[in-house]
Formats: C-alpha cells, structure tokens, sequence
C-alpha cells in the first residue's frame, strides 16, 4: 500500500532569536551642579585697564550731541572706547566719533551712578577718563 503521507518538512524558525537575556539598568552618572557666575557690572572706572595709549587728549568743545560739525570726533571717538572698556555697551552702538543716541545713554547712565551732573560736562567726561593717562581740555 502505497504511503500518502507527505513528507514531514523542517520547519527553521524566521529569524534567529537570541536567549533572552535578563535586562540590565545603568545607573545614570550624576551630574555635579554647575556654579552660578555672578552677573558682571561695570566695575569703578579707576579700576579697569584701558587700551588708550598715552598722549591723547579729549577737546570738551568737540563733545557735541549729533553735531553737523564735529563729525567723526576723535574726542567723542575716545569717550566711546573708554565707556565699552568700563561696561557701558550702548556706546559702541554709534559709529565711532559720532555722539547720537548710543553714547549719550551710556553717558547718562555713567553720570547717574557717578553723580557727576550733566552727560557731557567737564565733570562727567573727567571721571570717565580717571586713572587712564588722557587728558580732558574744557571748552575754551
């Protein structure tokens, strides 16, 4: 009598599968606080090197709030060097010799804390440049 039967076939599984391995969990490194820096303010001005180099003066009678004048001012040029040197950031806001907007807020804000008087008199522009070796003319 002949055998129906068919053959048994393999069977092979799809894919492989690796013997289950028990899960392992890391243990996260932790993470060391950072220092908080302190907040940077404008230190005194005595207390801040500067970049200007000797010799230099600053002509008050050239320190002209948006002159049509006295454009490109070295005067005004030197007063926006020492103020960015000493935290005022508004002063380098201005093209360079020229007093608008930018320079004059970083000089009220100079005089407020200093209590020296007006943006652009003798007594604010002097304690802008104290302990650099510039030296400040008054207006004739």
């Amino acid at each position: 009598m002949p055998d129906n039967k068919e053959p048994e076939k393999e069977t092979t599984p799809l894919r492989d599968t690796p013997e289950e391995k028990p899960l392992t969990v890391e243990p996260t490194p932790k993470e060391t606080p950072r220092e908080e820096k302190p907040k940077k303010t404008a230190p005194a001005s005595n207390a801040v090197p500067t970049t200007i180099p000797e010799g230099l003066k600053v002509e008050l009678s050239k320190v002209v709030f948006e002159s049509l004048y006295e454009r490109n001012s070295r005067s005004v040029g030197l007063i926006q060097i020492r103020l960015v040197e000493l935290g005022y950031m508004s002063a380098g806001a201005d093209k360079r010799g020229f007093l608008s907007n930018g320079t004059r807020q970083a000089l009220e804000e100079f005089a407020a804390k200093k209590k020296t008087g007006d943006y652009d008199s003798e007594e604010t522009i002097t304690a802008v440049f104290k302990g650099t070796p510039v030296k400040v003319i008054p207006a004739g």
